[in-house]
């Protein structure tokens, strides 16, 4: 099971699954987790991916640029029964590849508690821990019982 880009239609049964009750845009104005700039929306294109096995879509996401030099991965859902196989990573990776197609310098994104290992597998490093990083996504997400906030990126 490989990945491969989608448009973003294709991911959102697992996004309603990752994020239920939430509007999905296919990007977001955040720069990092602190600020926002709306402006980008008009500046960068994301990009979508999934890995299916045979016609299920069994995980997914997204990477977008937020800054001249920075790549946000974000997104990323792979279905409970194909945990632990490897897939998240190259869902990460393809985020990661696209950060180094566009030359950037930086990749990030804001895990959730549960899946800042595999981040952190990768090379990624947190820059703000979950208490420090609180932001609009915290209060957001516990609603949704996942404990987000935790910044991690990584050099590429």
């Amino acid at each position: 099971m490989e990945v491969e880009q989608c448009e973003f239609k294709d991911v959102l049964s697992l996004w309603d699954i990752l994020w239920p009750n939430r509007t999905h845009r296919e990007m977001s104005s955040m720069l990092n987790d602190t600020e926002y700039d709306v402006t980008i929306f008009n500046m960068y294109k994301p990009r979508f991916y999934r890995i299916r096995d045979e016609d299920k879509t069994i995980g997914v996401m997204s990477s977008h640029r937020t800054t001249g030099d920075r790549m946000r991965v974000r997104g990323l859902y792979v279905d409970d029964e194909y945990r632990g196989k490897g897939l998240a990573k190259k869902l990460i990776q393809a985020g990661i590849d696209h950060g180094i197609e566009e030359k950037c310098s930086i990749v990030w994104t804001l895990p959730t508690e549960d899946g800042v290992h595999v981040y952190k597998s990768l090379g990624f490093e947190i820059v703000r821990p979950f208490a420090e990083s609180i932001n609009y996504f915290d209060e957001v997400d516990l609603r949704y019982n996942k404990v987000v906030g935790c910044m991690v990126e990584k050099s590429i």
